[in-house]
């Protein structure tokens, strides 16, 4: 074993007051572990792990239901943002590569008084059309304009203002 590690094969928290654990200077005392490293291959936990304002770095990508997720993972494939241009009424790419699945839309405005939007698509399968349904909406200032948005067979997700004002940068999340 390397000389910096204490195994801890059943290295529990919530220990009872006093106990104490000394490899040379590394040590556990009270449940806190000093200057050392601890390998095990199973660490049960007793209590909540408090890290305080430490960060937990190096998260492997989940695969099962209860494992961690990493903010890399996340903003891979759970939570899309972007930035469009919106012009007219044209229809803009959002550019997600997604194919199928159920997707909420929220689309914001950068430019002053433009539509905003929340808007849910499903569609089980790549080749098919998505079902839309628009759950929120607020009309542009003084326009009515509003956003709308389609998921066609194979083609990626798009969006557009329903006019011709408010043209600028909408910022767009998908989840």
């Amino acid at each position: 074993m390397d000389a910096h590690c204490l195994s801890a094969c059943s290295l529990r928290t919530g220990m009872s007051s006093g106990f104490a654990l000394h490899k040379g200077s590394q040590h556990i005392t009270d449940g806190v572990v000093t200057d050392a490293v601890i390998t095990s291959s199973s660490i049960t936990m007793d209590e909540a792990l408090d890290m305080g304002t430490n960060r937990v770095v190096n998260v492997a990508d989940p695969v099962d239901a209860g494992d961690a997720v990493n903010l890399g993972y996340l903003t891979d494939h759970v939570v899309i943002t972007a930035q469009v241009s919106l012009t007219g009424s044209a229809w803009t790419s959002i550019g997600t590569a997604l194919t199928f699945g159920s997707v909420m839309v929220a689309v914001t405005p950068v430019v002053f008084g433009g539509a905003s939007s929340v808007i849910v698509l499903s569609k089980n399968d790549a080749s098919k059309v998505a079902h839309v349904v628009n759950t929120s909406r607020m009309r542009g200032i003084a326009t009515g304009e509003w956003i709308r948005a389609r998921w066609l067979a194979s083609s990626d997700i798009e969006i557009r203002k329903t006019g011709s004002a408010h043209d600028g940068v909408y910022a767009v999340k998908i989840i």
